[in-house]
């Protein structure tokens, strides 16, 4: 499967959706306006990073994803690659391996978030770096998924969701319709929910950057 074609092809679904519940919204219109204009003027890709990872990119190394470290940790230890990302991932290391597995290049993804202003998910590392917005210019290497890829996609250890993941994935030029989802409705009419600044969504990008 390519992800970013799925995206691409689901963009028209998403901007119905959005626009059905804007024709049937009366008094939260504008609100629904003003939040899809602030998350297309000001949204931004963020990624949170151990200190090590910040280190490596400050100092020109790049941004690698897990197997492009495992790839390396194997070189300069000699032990399998394998058995390195099994070690790294841990308890999600079947579903990982099997997930970026069922779509064309996998292993080349980069993950992130939506950030409109905020810390990021910080359970994935203390320090977050926000990209240019000239990163998000093609459509055809970034996707968005609404909710966690291994925690919310996978049916079983091995299976990808793929119906689910087909209704639920868009790219950057539809994420501000895609965001408004049942979940974040509430929280249109809540803005202390939002206060974070960063959506829970996650970001794959077959681009390599420094």
């Amino acid at each position: 499967m390519n992800l970013f074609q799925l995206a691409v092809q689901n963009d028209p679904n998403v901007r119905t959706q959005f626009d059905e519940m804007k024709n049937r919204s009366t008094d939260g219109r504008r609100q629904l306006e003003a939040f899809t204009d602030r998350v297309q003027e000001t949204g931004r890709v963020s990624i949170n990073m151990r200190p090590s990872a910040l280190t490596a990119l400050v100092n020109g190394e790049g941004q690698r994803n897990v197997y492009e470290w495992a790839d390396e940790q194997s070189r300069l230890s000699l032990r399998p690659k394998n058995e390195i990302l099994q070690e790294k991932l841990g308890a999600y290391f079947r579903r990982r391996i099997h997930f970026d597995d069922a779509f064309d290049h996998g292993r080349q993804f980069r993950y992130g978030a939506l950030n409109i202003g905020g810390l990021g998910p910080q359970n994935y590392g203390q320090f977050c770096t926000v990209l240019r917005s000239e990163f998000l210019a093609p459509n055809d290497s970034v996707a968005y998924l609404m909710r966690d890829s291994l925690r919310t996609y996978m049916q079983t250890e091995v299976d990808v969701n793929t119906a689910r993941l087909q209704r639920e994935v868009t790219t950057h030029s539809h994420v501000q319709y895609w965001l408004l989802s049942s979940t974040l409705r509430k929280s249109l009419h809540h803005p202390k929910a939002t206060g974070r600044g960063w959506c829970a969504g996650m970001l794959a990008t077959s681009r390599r950057f420094s």
